[in-house]
C-alpha cells in the first residue's frame, strides 16, 4: 500500500500549490486546497482505513476532474491499485449477522451525515443572507442560540443515550454555528462598518475569524482527540496571523519571511512523526508558492531574505526526514528560489550569472557529499538541474558579460571532477563522466569569446573535436574513450557539414587531423569494429569534401583526384583489414564522379569517364554484393555491356584505346579467376569486336595474311608461354 499512500500525497500536494496559486478564485481555489489537504490526510491513515474508504476516493478522484485533471488521473490510478492489493491480499469475510448490522449501521451514519450537512448549509444560508423581516442583530442572536442548542444536544445525546457518533456530530455543529455568529457579525458590521470583511478593518476581521475557528477546533479536538483537527487548528492559525501582520502594515514577503521562520523552527524541534511536522511539510511547499506570487510587488532584498530562509527551511526537511519521499521536490524548489533570489538583485549587476553558478556549485556539492543526505537517483537529477543551470547562466554571460563565462565552466569542470572521480569521498555519479566533454566543449567557447568577441561555433567545434580526439587517445578508462570517441564523430560530423558551407582551410587541416588521431587509436587498439568503420569514413570525408568537392586550394582538380585515387590505392595495398578495404573501394569512386560533374572535357572523354564509373560499379557489385558464380558471370557480362553500350560503336582513337584496354583488363580477370571463364570468353570476343571496328577503315589497306600472321603469331605465343610456365 506504499506506492498507494504516495500517489494520495502527490495528488494532495498538487491539490494544494494549485489551490494556493487560485486562491483569489471564487470557489476554485478554495474547494482546490481543501481536496488537497484531504487527500494529504488520507495518505497518512493506517492500510486498512484505505481499504475501507476505498469508494471514497474515486468519488474525490470525479470531484476534482474539474478542479485538477492530473489528480483525478493519481486518483484514479490509486484508486485500481486499492482494488489489485485487495484482489492479492483478500479480505477475511465478516459473519453474516455482522454484515448486516454494519449495512444497518451505514444507512444511519449516511442519513445522519446528511441531516448534518443540510443544517450546516442551512447556517450558510442564514448567516450570510439579508432580511428585511429580522434585524442582523437578530440573526446573530439566534446563530448563538442554535449554537448553544446543538452543544447541549450533544451533551445529552453523549450522557444520557450514550451515542458518540451522534454526539460528535451535533458538536461539529454547535461548533459551526458558533462560527456562523462571528461570520455574520463581521458580515452585516455589528460592531461597526470597519470591522467588516469588506470595511478598512476586513484583515482585523479575517483574523478575529481565522482565531475564533481555530479556538473552536482546539476545543473540540480537547474534548474528542480526532488528529485531523489539528490540520483545521494549523492552518486557522496560520491565516490568522497573516491577516494579523497585514493588519500591522507588514509588506507580504516580510510576513511570509517571518512564518517560514516560524515553520523552520517547528521543523527543527516538532517530532517527524506528529501531525505538525507533517502539517509544516505542507506549509513549506505553500509558503513558496506565495513567494513566487508576490515577486513583482517587493523589494529585491526582502525577495532575498525570503529565499534564503526557505532555502533553508526545504533543506532541513531533507536533513530531518527519516522517510526521503519528496527531497526531489524540496531541491527543485530550491533551485528555483536560488534563481528569484539572485537574478533580481541590481547590486551584482551582470556578475548575477556567475553568483547564481557558485551558490548552485555549492549546494550540488553539499549534495554530492552527503551533507545535505539524499538518495543516488536524488544526485544524479541534482547533477542534471546543475548542469543545466551551469548551462543557463553561461548563455546569459555569453551575450552581457563574457569574462564571467570561463570562470562558470570551470567552477562546472571542478564539480563535476569531484564527481566523476570520488574527490572529497563524495558518492561517485556516472552521469558526470558525460557530461565532462560538454563542459571542455563550453570551456573552449567561453575563451573563444573573450578574444574574438564573438560566438564562432564552427571553430569551437572544430577545437573541441581536436581535444576529444586527443582525451580518447590518452584516458585509460574503456566507458571515457567510448564517450570522447562519441563526442569527437559528433563534433568532426558537425564541422564537416559547416564546412561544406564556409569552406574554411583551418577548419579543414583541423579536422584531418582530428580524424587521423581517431582512425589511427581505433585502428591500432583494434577492438571495435564499429569505431573503426566510422572513425575511417569521417577521415576520407574530411579530405574529400574540402579538397575534392569544394577545391578549397584553388589548384588543378585533376591532379586533386589523382593525388587522392593514388592515396587510397596505397591504403589499399597497406591495410589488410576486409571491410576498410570495402569502403575505400567505394570511395575511390567519388572523385572520379566529383571531376566528371566539375571538369569541362571533351565529349568522348566524358562517355569514357562515365563508362569507368559504370564498369568500377559493376566490379563492386560482382566482388562485394554477389557469392553465387553463375550470377557473377551473368551480371558481370550485363553490367560490361551497359558500360561500354553508348562508346562501343564510336569510331575514335581514344574510344579504341578505351575499349581495347576494358578487353584486356576483362580478359586478364577472367583468366586469373577460373569461376569467371564467361567473362573471360566476352573479353575475347569485345576486344575482337573492338579491333574490327576500329579498323575498318584500314581492311583494304592490310593484306588478309597479315591479320591471320598476326593472330597466329599470338597464339603460339601465348601456348609458348603457358608451355614455359608448367
Amino acid at each position: 500500500m506504499s506506492d498507494v499512500k504516495s500517489l494520495l500525497k502527490i495528488a494532495g500536494i498538487l491539490n494544494c500549490i494549485l489551490g494556493i496559486i487560485a486562491i483569489n478564485i471564487p470557489f476554485f481555489g478554495i474547494i482546490t486546497l481543501i481536496l488537497g489537504i484531504i487527500l494529504y490526510l488520507s495518505s497518512k491513515l493506517e492500510d486498512e482505513k484505505i481499504i475501507e474508504n476505498k469508494t471514497f476516493f474515486p468519488v474525490i478522484a470525479i470531484i476534482c476532474i474539474p478542479f485538477n485533471l492530473v489528480s483525478a488521473i493519481i486518483l484514479f490510478v490509486a484508486s485500481y491499485d486499492i482494488n489489485q492489493y485487495i484482489k492479492s491480499n483478500g479480505k477475511k469475510a465478516p459473519p453474516k449477522k455482522t454484515i448486516e448490522e454494519n449495512k444497518e449501521n451505514k444507512k444511519i451514519d449516511l442519513l445522519l451525515k446528511l441531516g448534518v450537512g443540510m443544517v450546516f448549509i442551512s447556517g450558510v444560508i442564514f448567516a450570510t443572507t439579508t432580511w428585511d423581516i429580522m434585524t442582523n442583530y437578530a440573526k446573530t442572536l439566534i446563530l448563538l442560540i442554535l449554537g448553544l442548542l446543538f452543544i447541549c444536544l450533544s451533551l445529552f445525546t453523549e450522557e444520557k443515550l450514550k451515542l458518540y457518533k451522534s454526539s460528535y456530530l451535533y458538536w461539529l455543529l454547535s461548533m459551526s454555528f458558533f462560527t456562523f455568529t462571528i461570520v455574520s457579525m463581521l458580515h452585516y458590521g455589528v460592531f461597526g462598518l470597519y470591522l467588516t470583511y469588506s470595511g478598512s478593518g476586513k484583515y482585523l476581521a479575517n483574523f478575529i475569524t481565522c482565531l475564533t475557528i481555530a479556538g473552536l477546533a482546539f476545543t473540540t479536538y480537547l474534548k474528542y482527540s480526532k488528529k485531523y483537527l489539528l490540520f483545521g487548528i494549523y492552518l486557522s492559525l496560520t491565516l490568522a496571523i497573516y491577516n494579523l501582520f497585514i493588519f500591522l502594515k507588514l509588506t507580504p514577503i516580510t510576513i511570509l519571511s517571518i512564518i517560514s521562520v516560524i515553520v523552520m523552527i517547528i521543523n527543527i524541534i516538532s517530532s517527524k512523526k506528529s501531525i505538525l511536522f507533517s502539517f509544516s511539510k505542507i506549509i513549506s511547499i505553500v509558503l513558496f508558492v506565495f513567494i513566487i506570487n508576490n515577486i513583482s510587488s517587493s523589494s529585491e532584498i526582502s525577495i532575498l531574505i525570503a529565499s534564503i530562509i526557505n532555502i533553508i527551511n526545504l533543506n532541513t526537511l531533507i536533513l530531518l526526514e527519516d522517510n526521503k519521499e519528496e527531497p526531489i521536490i524540496y531541491i527543485i524548489l530550491t533551485y528555483i528560489l536560488i534563481y528569484t533570489g539572485i537574478i533580481p538583485l541590481t547590486i551584482l549587476g551582470k556578475y548575477s550569472p556567475l553568483v547564481v553558478s557558485l551558490i548552485t556549485a555549492l549546494y550540488t556539492f553539499l549534495i554530492n557529499n552527503s551533507i545535505v543526505r539524499t538518495k543516488d537517483d536524488e544526485k544524479k537529477l541534482n547533477h542534471i538541474f546543475y548542469s543545466i543551470t551551469t548551462l543557463i547562466t553561461f548563455i546569459i554571460s555569453a551575450y552581457n558579460f563574457p569574462i564571467v563565462t570561463p570562470i562558470i565552466i570551470i567552477i562546472y569542470i571542478f564539480i563535476n571532477t569531484t564527481t566523476k572521480y570520488e574527490l572529497f569521498k563524495t558518492k561517485k555519479i556516472e552521469l558526470s563522466k558525460y557530461f565532462e566533454p560538454i563542459s571542455f566543449f563550453l570551456l573552449i567557447t567561453s575563451f573563444y569569446i573573450n578574444i574574438s568577441s564573438k560566438i564562432n561555433l564552427i571553430n569551437v567545434s572544430v577545437i573541441s573535436s581536436l581535444l576529444y580526439c586527443a582525451l580518447s587517445i590518452i584516458y585509460t578508462d574503456e566507458e571515457d574513450k567510448d564517450i570522447y570517441y562519441i563526442f569527437s564523430i559528433i563534433s568532426l560530423t558537425i564541422s564537416l557539414i559547416t564546412n561544406s558551407v564556409i569552406k574554411d582551410i583551418f577548419i579543414s587541416l583541423i579536422s584531418i587531423l582530428s580524424a587521423l588521431l581517431l582512425f589511427a587509436k581505433s585502428y591500432i587498439t583494434n577492438k571495435n569494429r564499429v569505431y573503426q568503420i566510422l572513425s575511417y569514413i569521417i577521415l576520407l570525408t574530411s579530405i574529400y569534401i574540402p579538397f575534392i568537392v569544394l577545391n578549397i586550394l584553388e589548384i588543378n582538380l585533376i591532379f586533386i583526384t589523382l593525388i587522392f585515387i593514388i592515396l587510397m590505392l596505397i591504403v589499399l595495398m597497406l591495410l589488410k583489414n576486409p571491410i576498410i578495404n570495402k569502403i575505400t573501394l567505394f570511395y575511390i569512386a567519388l572523385p572520379i564522379f566529383t571531376l566528371l560533374n566539375k571538369q569541362s572535357f571533351t565529349y568522348e572523354i566524358d562517355l569514357i569517364l562515365i563508362s569507368i564509373l559504370n564498369l568500377y560499379f559493376t566490379f563492386l557489385l560482382i566482388k562485394i554484393f554477389i557469392k553465387n558464380t553463375s550470377a557473377k558471370n551473368i551480371l558481370g557480362i550485363i553490367g560490361i555491356l551497359y558500360s561500354i553500350s553508348e562508346v562501343l560503336f564510336i569510331n575514335n582513337i581514344y574510344i579504341g584505346i578505351y575499349i581495347g584496354i576494358v578487353g584486356l583488363i576483362i580478359i586478364f580477370i577472367g583468366y586469373i579467376n577460373k569461376s569467371l571463364m564467361p567473362i573471360f570468353k566476352f573479353g575475347v570476343i569485345l576486344t575482337i569486336i573492338n579491333i574490327i571496328i576500329q579498323l575498318k577503315d584500314l581492311w583494304n589497306a592490310i593484306p588478309f595474311w597479315l591479320y591471320l600472321l598476326t593472330c597466329g603469331i599470338a597464339i603460339i605465343s601465348f601456348v609458348t608461354y603457358k608451355e614455359i610456365k608448367k
